[in-house]
């Protein structure tokens, strides 16, 4: 997730990790096509394997709004961080957000009844939200978002105590556990006297007999009236250190105790104030073992299949099963089925063909060949003696340097005129972050781009219409489900909650409808089109922070977050009404804040540096999918028109939406 994103507020954050890890090494020659649920060895130095374990689950908490304590609102973000490493590293993962008291507890007895009792199992919990030391230190509690602060009376002490999960009671979850090897994490100020049962070695211990038996292992970012930093330090060295930096012997393992080694070194290396602890359960049966990770490389699938794509019209667009790859011409696929590759170019007719894919065995290429566009002249019909002139239009759908309403849902596209300009940040635009930079010259082909957002009652006909069921993940805001976030929206809202993935569904359907190519903006053209034709404007159609109300719905003073500008009222809290708003200078609205808008392109940090001059689309591949915009809940930084986001194509977000771009084209 885009660290300029994570509003933070200095918190004594709790994120509270347990994980519980069964050893999980792969052999050498074994297939690597889905690591979940696949059975692993782990081998000592010579060899010879010292464990068996089956299935990976995890429970991830985040507790964000919380009622009597300071919300957390970087804690979803650090989540979903968490959530992305541990389904790389094989897990099922279940998550819970807000809980209260009983739903924190239910959370942890519904986790451990379902799967806690297969000792060959590997078992992670994972909290994030506040913590709090009582007795000088000597107890330690998990704040649910219902909790009282403690501090305020007496009364409330006592409520506290009723509500807090002690860390006695995660004592007893440990034992009641008959997994193998339990690790508890906490990115917090955290105290107890496991803390004091053992300490770290000075050097990293090998792989062993003694390695695979049980274990309850314990860390914490740092002590009771240490403070967390705004910026965390420990959650992203402890997912650094799981994804293989914490092998510090370098034999393909990272053991619970090298993990301990390695937080304690880094957290100290930024000089936070914060000295992470370690320790085990004081307990014969539960601390001789070492909790193992998985690091070592896992082998290659079977041979990807090479498709080429051979074009001779320089600029022309590939498009492969809806997605944009502008300057690719080869990929590579490792998922047999079949494929729509598909040519565009300004002035040329579209070229389609699908190719039926096996992996591992070659394909001819596809050789686009473009006919180029021969515009005839009008048909003038006389009669003698002329008396008037009638031109027959030979088009019937979009006219490049006109606007146009599609026929399907109305939705209305401006036409945006080629050109070329200076994209990213410059020193106009005040301060920049690192992924905005440099400016570098970028020419763009004409094209449309929707005048609004999509709506969620365009959305509703969508659904409608195709049956679309939908291909995401619930992420923040988003328990209802594809298009629902977790607040009210009026039809003529911008959708929302909607990923990547879906609003490509959605472009699909509308191009299969009109016959037209509707797809999502490159990044290229949402900041030509948002800098009203690529003009040095902060923001979409303007400069002054203090205009930003009359543009956009951005975090104001109706909003709830900590970062909001108090100064500046736009009537809004969440979303606003689409084009609701000043437009920008080619007349499109909702460009800067509102909702973040999808866009086609990859998102690589330092991909400014090598872009290509001509109708760049992103890298060819990546992990993220670039969005911009800003939105409703994020503050004026995040609605410059160079600011970039990114988030996993799967995912929803209930800030996160999208408008359509339309490419000129000629139907047969």
């Amino acid at each position: 997730m885009n660290s300029k994103r994570n509003y933070r507020i200095v918190k004594s954050v709790m994120v509270w990790a347990a994980v519980f890890f069964l050893i999980i090494v792969i052999m050498p020659d074994a297939q690597a096509a889905d690591t979940k649920g696949i059975r692993r060895v782990i081998k000592d130095r010579a060899g010879k394997p010292v464990g068996l374990y089956k299935n990976s689950y995890a429970l991830v908490i985040g507790a964000s709004r919380y009622l009597y304590w300071p919300r957390l609102e970087s804690v979803p973000y650090e989540v979903e961080n968490v959530v992305e490493a541990l389904d790389s590293q094989g897990f099922f993962v279940k998550k819970v957000i807000d809980p209260d008291a009983e739903n924190l507890k239910d959370a942890f007895d519904n986790f451990i009844d379902k799967y806690g009792f297969d000792e060959k199992n590997r078992l992670l919990f994972f909290f994030s939200g506040h913590g709090h030391s009582r007795k000088k230190g000597k107890k330690g509690y998990l704040v649910p978002v219902d909790a009282p602060d403690p501090g305020k009376s007496k009364k409330a002490e006592k409520e506290f105590l009723k509500k807090a999960v002690g860390m006695n009671q995660v004592l007893t979850w440990a034992r009641r556990i008959e997994a193998g090897h339990a690790m508890f994490v906490f990115d917090s100020c955290f105290s107890g006297t496991v803390f004091k049962a053992k300490k770290l070695p000075e050097h990293p211990p090998h792989i062993s007999d003694i390695t695979s038996k049980p274990v309850r292992q314990f860390i914490s970012a740092g002590s009771a009236g240490e403070s967390v930093p705004a910026k965390s330090v420990f959650t992203p060295s402890f997912v650094r250190a799981i994804n293989g930096e914490g092998d510090l012997n370098r034999d393909g393992y990272v053991t619970g105790t090298e993990m301990g080694m390695f937080l304690h070194d880094r957290v100290l290396h930024y000089q936070t104030g914060q000295t992470p602890q370690y320790g085990k359960i004081r307990d014969p049966d539960l601390d001789e073992g070492d909790f193992v990770f998985f690091t070592q490389p896992l082998p290659l699938p079977p041979k990807d299949t090479k498709l080429k794509v051979i074009v001779d019209v320089p600029g022309a667009w590939v498009w492969l099963n809806g997605e944009n790859y502008t300057n690719a011409r080869t990929f590579k696929i490792s998922q047999a089925g079949l494929y729509r590759v598909k040519v565009t170019a300004d002035g040329y007719q579209s070229f389609e063909q699908s190719v039926r894919i096996q992996p591992g065995q070659d394909v001819p290429p596809v050789l686009a060949d473009l006919t180029k566009i021969v515009v005839s002249k009008p048909l003038v019909v006389a009669v003698a003696p002329v008396t008037s002139v009638t031109q027959v239009s030979t088009s019937t759908g979009p006219v490049p340097g006109r606007n146009y309403t599609d026929p399907e849902l109305g939705m209305e596209f401006v036409w945006v005129k080629n050109g070329c300009y200076q994209m990213g940040c410059g020193s106009w635009a005040g301060d920049c972050e690192d992924d905005e930079k440099p400016e570098h010259r970028v020419c763009v082909d004409g094209f449309w781009i929707g005048k609004y957002e999509v709506t969620r009652g365009q959305w509703k006909e969508f659904v409608s219409d195709d049956g679309y069921g939908g291909d995401g993940e619930d992420g923040y805001g988003c328990s209802g489900g594809m298009g629902n976030p977790n607040f009210s929206q009026a039809d003529n809202h911008p959708v929302a909650c909607v990923s990547w993935k879906e609003v490509s569904a959605f472009a699909n359907w509308l191009s299969d409808k009109t016959g037209n190519n509707f797809r999502l903006p490159t990044e290229a053209e949402w900041e030509y089109a948002a800098r009203s034709g690529g003009k040095k404007q902060k923001y979409a159609g303007f400069s002054n922070d203090r205009d930003l109300f009359r543009y956009g719905n951005f975090c104001d003073k109706n909003c709830e977050f900590s970062w909001k500008e108090k100064s500046q009222n736009d009537g809004y809290e969440k979303t606003a009404p689409a084009g609701n708003f000043k437009p920008n200078g080619l007349g499109i609205y909702d460009m800067s804040g509102n909702v973040w808008e999808w866009c086609s392109d990859w998102y690589g940090d330092k991909y400014y540096k090598g872009s290509p001059k001509s109708n760049p689309g992103g890298p060819a591949s990546g992990r993220y999918r670039v969005d911009r915009g800003g939105g409703g809940s994020y503050g004026a930084a995040s609605c410059r028109s160079a600011s970039r986001g990114y988030y996993s194509p799967g995912r929803r977000y209930y800030y996160l939406g999208f408008r359509l771009a339309l490419s000129p084209q000629v139907s047969r």
